[in-house]
């Protein structure tokens, strides 16, 4: 019901510029080129996503005879895709959303049906305000399993608004170049991507922690006798690691847990 709000941003655009501020004195305080940029992110990350329709109402409501609203256009376009991207994905989880989770999720399950029977890889959703799909590689797979599920766990990502922990906790036994393709593709969604890999394999597989959550574990951490974690950690509503700061680390460095 809330997303409602927002479906029409170019009804408010036009309201706002075009009825009750027809001299805004609105002044954006970026020089030129910066300006650009962000005219030219906010087409290709807001715009052009939204399809021929989107395009179209975005273009009514530029104002061509009053070049001095634009930056008062663009700003509320940014602001009211913003927000509708916030609906989308921590207030809309029920009905046609949780149903398109649900439709991604088997997805999923179904490009890594043979070593989910095999046990090699498990495959869990958590339930919570932001549902966490935990993807954990057990044994040796290959690179097919990969190629096959990178796709899918890309469109679960672009179109839901659940997040991703993947625990790669057999790192030596993983076709690498498809993990790290995996990771260029998961890329754009860094901020729901949880990475959790053993402290002793970081040189093999080097994770940018600007742009995903990195979770290592230690020998506290690993079952006897397999290498691997003894418990996956309970990320709950939002997966977290501890900081830096709670861990007296420096700021730069990939937190620990527990």
């Amino acid at each position: 019901m809330y997303c409602k709000h927002f479906i029409d941003i170019r009804i408010h655009v036009r309201n706002t510029t075009g009825r009750f501020l027809r001299a805004p004195r609105y002044q954006s305080g970026y020089a030129t080129a910066d300006r650009l940029r962000i005219i030219v992110r906010l087409l290709i990350k807001g715009i052009l996503p939204g399809g021929v329709a989107r395009l179209g109402r975005f273009l009514r409501t530029l104002p061509v005879f009053s070049p001095a609203r634009l930056p008062l256009v663009i700003s509320d376009w940014i602001i009211g895709l913003s927000m509708r991207e916030f609906a989308r994905r921590h207030l809309a989880g029920t009905g046609p959303a949780r149903a398109g989770l649900e439709r991604r999720v088997a997805a999923v399950r179904a490009a890594l049906a043979g070593s989910l029977a095999q046990g090699n890889v498990t495959l869990a959703l958590r339930e919570a305000a932001v549902p966490n799909l935990v993807l954990s590689f057990r044994g040796l797979v290959d690179g097919r399993l990969f190629r096959r599920a990178t796709p899918r766990l890309t469109r679960l990502l672009q179109h839901t608004g659940a997040s991703l922990t993947l625990r790669l906790d057999r790192l030596p036994a993983l076709p690498l170049e498809d993990v790290r393709c995996l990771l260029r593709r998961l890329a754009r969604y860094g901020d729901r991507v949880f990475v959790v890999i053993d402290e002793r394999w970081r040189g093999l597989l080097p994770v940018d922690a600007s742009v995903f959550h990195l979770v290592l574990t230690g020998p506290d951490e690993r079952a006897p006798g397999t290498g691997m974690s003894a418990q996956t950690p309970d990320f709950g509503v939002a997966p977290t690691v501890r900081t830096a700061a709670a861990t007296h680390e420096p700021e730069n460095r990939p937190a620990r847990f527990p």
